[in-house]
This record gives structure tokens, C-alpha cells and sequence, in this order.
């Protein structure tokens, strides 16, 4: 009984992992995901990257 709880928790958990990895993959396509993904990162030699960064190419889907 407590073990059949557990393994639904777990198969529960791991379609909302997976649901939220496809979620992030279709987002990643918009063509700003890479400067988003810089911007979370920290600032490399003293060089502060914000979210202002010009992109080499259009914003997509606008």
C-alpha cells in the first residue's frame, strides 16, 4: 500500500520533470533562449551581461 503510493509519487514526479523539460525545449526556440541562458549566469572577468544584449539576428515570433 505504502510502497504502490510511493512509486505513483514517483512516476508522478518524473512526467512533470519530463513535461517541464519539453515545456523549456519549446521555448528554446524563440531564438533569445541563448541570451537568456547568459544572463543568468555570472559575470565573467568583471564583463556584467545584461539583459539589453543585441542579438545578431531578429527577434523571432513577433
Amino acid at each position: 500500500m505504502r510502497h504502490s503510493a510511493r512509486a505513483a509519487r514517483a512516476a508522478r514526479a518524473a512526467r512533470a520533470a519530463r513535461a517541464a523539460r519539453a515545456a523549456r525545449a519549446a521555448r528554446a526556440d524563440d531564438g533569445m533562449a541563448v541570451f537568456r541562458r547568459v544572463d543568468r549566469r555570472q559575470p565573467v572577468a568583471g564583463e556584467v551581461v545584461t539583459a539589453e544584449y543585441e542579438a545578431p539576428w531578429p527577434r523571432l515570433g513577433s
